[in-house]
């Protein structure tokens, strides 16, 4: 009767992943990425979260106010990127004047489509009868700090909130 009785030669390999290498160079030789002190089998993500202002809900005071400290707004702004990232949201007073200054300032980690609100507050000053210029700015990881004058929904600029007299 015959053998039913089979040889098999198996080869047992290590297959080696990027995530297996623990240094910069071995992983690099190996056509991998190394960022955040590790070695990963896909680039490093490029952030791309993008700020906005919604003018639509924003409400920017526009007085009569008067001096000391005052809500001057509800801004609500977002990230309308496809990835997450941090937001900044930057208040200023007098902006894009010789007197520009940032009186509040917040980074804010957002996902995709995630949208806040931002109560701001600021000091009004006491000058009846004048103004009191304010302007907001945001912008997402991915970009660069918007600049006066420019148009978009990341800025908001040279609101003139009346002070009572």
């Amino acid at each position: 009767m015959p053998s039913d009785t089979h040889q098999w030669n198996i080869l047992i390999e290590d297959i080696i992943t990027c995530e297996d290498y623990t240094n910069q160079t071995e992983c690099e030789n190996a056509g991998c990425y190394w960022y955040d002190n590790s070695c990963h089998t896909d680039p490093m993500p490029v952030p791309d979260a993008i700020g906005y202002i919604n003018f639509v809900d924003s409400v920017f005071f526009t007085g009569p106010l008067a001096p000391g400290q005052q809500q001057i707004g509800n801004c609500f702004y977002g990230n309308s990127g496809t990835e997450p990232g941090e937001i900044y949201f930057f208040l200023f007073e007098y902006p894009n004047t010789t007197q520009e200054n940032m009186i509040f300032s917040q980074a804010t980690y957002m996902v995709a489509n995630q949208e806040n609100q931002m109560l701001m507050y600021a000091t009004i000053p006491d000058n009846p009868g004048g103004t009191y210029p304010v302007g907001v700015k945001v912008w997402g990881e991915a970009e660069n700090e918007p600049m006066w004058g420019t148009t978009g929904t990341y800025i908001w600029g040279g609101g003139q909130t009346r002070i009572i007299a």
